[in-house]
């Protein structure tokens, strides 16, 4: 009998689960026969912590994977096996930023995705595989344990200018380390039905 994934789900939030995100979770758990070990932070100065704290996590209890969902997002059933299927050391999706576009019937359209390509000038082809990317946000992401156990700590971090706005932000951060030490990144093109929750879903 074949060994069974284990899977980290590591959950973080200082505000808490928006129920959608909740039913989004359980309608994927119950879908999957997987092994499971949940982790859960509301603490922490900042998220970039509560994402170290959660990818220590995936390390101490023996996980294959650290699947990683912030606590307003939505994503079907299918996402973390498709994702596992991919067979990549960090793959994560494409959701918009809770900036609204201009008019009303543009808000579904991804034209302000949180990855971004590894060559601008390159037009993204129109098919459902997964393209790399230089980095890509953190919202829902899969990494593979082992990632974590080749790269120095902090895992996530900020980069600021001097005057301490935020340069680049913690999923960046790790996507551009992880990079340096020879993992590339990718976005998965597939799934519907992303969304991400504030005064309407993004």
């Amino acid at each position: 009998m074949d060994k069974k994934l284990k899977i980290c789900v590591g959950l973080l939030s200082n505000r808490g689960f928006k129920g959608k995100t909740v039913l989004c979770l359980l309608k994927m758990i119950a879908k999957n026969d997987y092994d499971y070990h949940f982790a859960f932070i509301d603490s922490g100065y900042t998220i970039a912590e509560n994402r170290n704290y959660l990818a220590v996590q995936a390390v101490k209890n023996n996980c294959d994977y650290l699947l990683m969902i912030d606590d307003d997002m939505i994503f079907p059933p299918e996402t973390l096996t498709l994702l596992i299927s991919r067979q990549k050391d960090i793959i994560g999706v494409p959701y918009n930023v809770k900036v609204a576009p201009k008019d009303k019937e543009n808000r579904q359209q991804r034209n302000n995705v949180t990855y971004f390509p590894t060559n601008e000038l390159t037009p993204i082809d129109n098919s459902n595989e997964p393209i790399e990317v230089l980095a890509i946000g953190a919202g829902v992401i899969l990494i593979k344990t082992e990632v974590f156990k080749k790269l120095t700590q902090p895992f996530f971090t900020f980069e600021t200018y001097e005057n301490g706005m935020t340069k680049i932000g913690e999923d960046s951060c790790f996507c551009y380390k992880a990079s340096k030490n020879g993992y590339k990144i990718y976005c998965e093109r597939s799934l519907e039905g992303l969304g991400h929750i504030g005064d309407f879903i993004y």
